[in-house]
């Protein structure tokens, strides 16, 4: 899903999409590179949950 806005100050910008559970990444300056999104690293967890770290405890 793709939503665009008009925006006057980029940090305040990047302040309201961290803060926000809806977002799942931030692509570009200052997020994940171009590209880079659907390729996560080991340390890339899905919706902030350490999978093994799950798995180890049950």
């Amino acid at each position: 899903m793709l939503h665009y806005s008009f925006y006057n100050d980029v940090l305040a910008l990047h302040a309201e999409l961290r803060a926000s559970d809806e977002v799942q990444c931030l692509i570009g300056r200052g997020g994940i590179a171009f590209g880079e999104a659907q390729q996560p690293s080991l340390s890339d967890y899905a919706d902030r949950v350490d999978t093994m770290a799950f798995l180890t405890s049950l």
